[in-house]
């Protein structure tokens, strides 16, 4: 039997004690080695996304493109977040609406503790009526909103007391955003 230094078995003792704490937190769970991890739930995540919209985006002067009503869906098989968009687009004195769907893969920063959606890509783009080879620019420009907007705005911050040590990683379940946390 290896002998345990003072060190560790404090170390150890506070991880299991703060990680017990922090299970009777919603959402919280000790993860495998008795480490703590928290899941983020959609609405967590939605509710840091929502108040970026609507957003409007103009195209060459011709049209323009607003996204607007954020729907967010979690894909635990390709470890994205998927966001759906409505959109409406107006020119020539008209406007037809319709959605769009971009995957989006995530991105830890720890310099401010922030999750942040990265590596956007547009999966579905459609306009009531309006055939799919009429709508290229309008893809180019959702395009544009996913790798430049979305990947600017934390969908979710850690505070300086959440977790115990560092953010280990994260997946995507299910039911959220996994976080597992380590020292």
């Amino acid at each position: 039997m290896r002998n345990i230094s003072r060190r560790d078995f404090i170390h150890g003792a506070g991880i299991v004690a703060v990680g017990g704490l922090l299970s009777q937190c919603a959402g919280v769970s000790l993860g495998p080695g008795l480490r703590p991890s928290f899941l983020v739930s959609p609405a967590m995540l939605l509710s840091r996304l929502r108040p970026h919209f609507p957003l409007r985006r103009d195209y060459q002067g011709l049209a323009s493109l607003q996204f607007s009503q954020p729907i967010l869906a979690m894909s635990p098989q390709t470890n994205q977040v998927r966001v759906g968009l409505s959109t409406l687009a107006a020119g020539l004195g008209r406007q037809v609406g319709g959605n769009c769907l971009l995957a989006c893969g995530l991105r830890y920063q720890p310099e401010n503790r922030a999750i942040y959606l990265e590596n956007s890509q547009l999966e579905q783009f459609q306009l009531a009526g309006v055939p799919s080879q009429w709508t290229q620019g309008f893809r180019q420009i959702t395009n544009l909103v996913g790798r430049e907007y979305l990947t600017r705005h934390p969908v979710f911050e850690l505070s300086d007391t959440f977790g115990v040590g560092l953010l280990q990683s994260m997946r995507v379940e299910q039911g959220g955003l996994r976080l597992n946390f380590g020292v």
